[in-house]
């Protein structure tokens, strides 16, 4: 009598137990009911002149069992998936109302507490230039900053024109270039923004966190919480 694994070759067989599923490009891998239909089926068909083998047997219900296991597994390892993510949003859920630093071009001009930013350095520099340009592409503000080292350097507006008269509460873009080695480069730069809630990306388990002015984010892109 042929053990399950040896029945499960057999594409016509698996087709006949599961009703023509794979022909009609259903589901493609059998389930531990599957199996137990198939060996059932060969208990039933077995030839009385030539009984079921007590080692095949014994090797078909191990098989079962270690199918069993396997899924009792996975729904485990993805029950504490799910876990762990919830905790992560219940513990990122600590962010909200904070302002956290993001790679972004743009940052935005708060009433009263101005504009700020960083300028990520791969390296050591001589001079920093940031450039700060309203929404309409005009320039209203550089700031130089001398050298530094690499990492993170900040920087900040108050939020003035050259007359000392408030800009309006905006979102303004920003860059910046760096004399590395003698050679001017441009730098990423990171703006400022307050984290407005905090949600569970359901398809990758990551926590996003949702902040004024670039919506969802994940959390994993913070370089600095202020």
């Amino acid at each position: 009598m042929p053990i399950i694994k040896d029945t499960i070759g057999s594409s016509s067989y698996s087709n006949d137990v599961n009703g023509g599923q794979d022909r009609q490009g259903g589901r493609k891998e059998l389930t531990k009911d599957d199996f137990m239909t198939i060996f059932l089926t060969q208990m039933r068909m077995q030839s009385p002149l030539k009984p079921y083998d007590s080692a095949a047997m014994l090797q078909n219900m191990s098989m079962l069992t270690s199918l069993a296991s396997s899924e009792e597994l996975q729904k485990s390892i993805q029950g504490l998936g799910l876990n762990i993510a919830k905790s992560q949003v219940m513990t990122a859920s600590g962010l909200i109302g904070k302002k956290v630093q993001i790679p972004a071009g743009v940052s935005p001009l708060v009433k009263d507490e101005g504009l700020s930013g960083s300028v990520i350095l791969p390296a050591a520099v001589t001079s920093v230039t940031i450039t700060i340009k309203d929404s309409n592409g005009n320039v209203v503000k550089t700031i130089e900053k001398g050298a530094s080292g690499s990492g993170v350097l900040d920087f900040d507006w108050d939020g003035k024109d050259a007359n000392g008269g408030p800009m309006k509460e905006d979102f303004y873009k920003i860059s910046a270039t760096a004399t590395i080695n003698g050679k001017s480069v441009d730098v990423h730069t990171a703006g400022t923004f307050k984290v407005g809630s905090v949600a569970m990306n359901p398809a990758t388990g990551s926590v996003i966190l949702n902040v004024d002015g670039l919506g969802g984010v994940d959390m994993g892109e913070i370089i600095k919480i202020l």
